[in-house]
C-alpha cells in the first residue's frame, strides 16, 4: 500500500484498510445521495448537475478525490508527508454516508451524508487512539461548507476538482478553464442587456437603468455568467456549487471592474453596494443590493431602455447609496 510506513507509524493502517474494503464492496452506488435528497446538503448545493453525478460511482469519485487531495497537499505544503495519513482517512471516508445500506437505519436515514460518513468512520476506527482523528471528523462533517481549517480546505477543494473532472468525463464536450480566461465582462453584460427594465414578479427586476447607470442584481450577473459558461461549454464549479456563490460573485465583479465597466468602485471584499430607492409618490419604496454598471457598457440607447419601463418602474426617481 502506498505511504504504508507513515500510515503505520500513526496507527491508521488497519482501520484505513477497513474503509477501503467497504468502498470496494459497496462503492458501486451513485456518488450522490438519491433518496431523502431534500435533507442532503450536497444535493441542494449541486442541484443543477445532480443527475449527471448520479452516474458516477461512489468508489470512482472517492478515489478521484483522494488522488487530487494528495496532489493538493504536495502543492501546498513543502513537507506535508506527516499529513498524508490524515488526508487519506478524510478523503477515503468523506462519503461513506452515501452508501444506501448505511442510510437504511432510522438513526441514519434522516442525516445529511457527511454526518453519516463521520459516524461510520468512527465505527471503523473504534478502539484506535489517533490524536488528529477528531480533526478528520470535523473536516468530513463540514466539507460542503466554506471553512478555513487546513484539512477541510484540502478536502473541499479536491471534492470540487473531482466534480469538475466528472462533469467533463460525462459530457465529453465540456472543458475546464480559469474563470478569467473565458468570462469577459462585456459578454456577461450582453446576456444581462435584454433583462434591463423588464419587470419580474411584483416590483422586482433583474436590472434597472437610471441616469446613466444600470443597477444589476447580483443574481442576474451570476445567471448571465452561467449562461455564458453553457455557451462556451466550460465547467466552472464556482458557478455550480451554491455555497461558492458569494466568492464567485466577487470574482465576476472584479472582472467587470478590470474592464472599466462599473459605475462606481466596489470594495475588494464585496460584490455590490446597498441602495435606497426613491419614488415620486412614496419616498423610499425599497432597498436593494446591486452591482452599479455604466449604461454605456450595454451599448443600448437610453431612450430604448426608458421605453421598456412600466408600472412601478416609471415612478422611480433616484437610487441613493445606502449604508450597511
Amino acid at each position: 500500500m502506498p505511504y504504508q510506513p507513515v500510515i503505520e507509524s500513526q496507527r491508521a493502517l488497519e482501520p484505513l484498510l477497513t474503509v477501503v474494503k467497504i468502498l470496494e464492496e459497496y462503492g458501486d452506488c451513485p456518488s450522490i445521495v438519491t433518496a431523502g435528497i431534500e435533507r442532503d446538503e450536497e444535493c441542494t448545493d449541486l442541484y443543477s448537475i445532480r443527475d449527471t453525478l448520479a452516474k458516477i460511482t461512489l468508489r470512482d469519485h472517492t478515489y478521484r478525490v483522494t488522488e487530487l487531495a494528495l496532489a493538493l497537499l504536495k502543492q501546498t505544503y513543502r513537507d506535508g508527508d506527516l499529513m498524508i495519513p490524515k488526508v487519506l482517512v478524510a478523503t477515503l471516508g468523506h462519503d461513506l454516508g452515501k452508501i444506501p445500506r448505511f442510510r437504511a437505519t432510522a438513526a441514519h436515514a434522516m442525516g445529511d451524508h457527511p454526518v453519516v460518513s463521520a459516524i461510520k468512520l468512527q465505527e471503523c476506527f473504534a478502539g484506535t487512539s489517533i490524536p488528529w482523528f477528531s480533526e478528520v471528523l470535523d473536516a468530513i462533517k463540514g466539507h460542503h461548507r466554506i471553512g478555513k481549517d487546513r484539512l477541510g480546505v484540502i478536502l473541499r477543494q479536491a471534492d470540487g476538482q473531482a466534480r469538475v473532472k466528472e462533469m467533463i468525463l460525462s459530457t465529453q464536450e465540456m472543458q475546464e478553464k480559469p474563470l478569467d480566461s473565458w468570462c469577459a465582462g462585456p459578454e456577461v453584460l450582453a446576456i444581462v442587456a435584454p433583462r434591463i427594465n423588464r419587470p419580474l414578479k411584483g416590483s422586482k427586476w433583474a436590472a434597472f437603468s437610471l441616469k446613466g447607470v444600470v443597477y444589476v442584481t447580483p443574481d442576474a450577473i451570476l445567471e448571465a455568467a452561467k449562461e455564458l459558461a453553457r455557451q462556451k461549454k466550460v465547467v466552472e464549479m464556482g458557478l455550480i456549487r451554491s455555497t461558492d456563490r458569494e466568492d464567485t460573485l466577487r470574482r465576476l465583479v472584479k472582472i467587470l471592474g478590470a474592464a472599466d465597466l462599473l459605475a462606481m468602485e466596489i470594495g475588494e471584499h464585496f460584490y455590490g453596494r446597498p441602495f435606497d430607492i426613491f419614488t415620486k409618490k412614496a419616498g423610499i419604496k425599497q432597498r436593494g443590493y446591486f452591482v452599479p454598471v455604466k449604461l454605456e457598457a450595454f451599448q443600448i440607447a437610453e431612450s430604448e431602455l426608458e421605453s421598456r419601463k412600466v408600472a412601478f418602474m416609471q415612478l422611480v426617481t433616484e437610487f441613493q447609496l445606502g449604508r450597511g
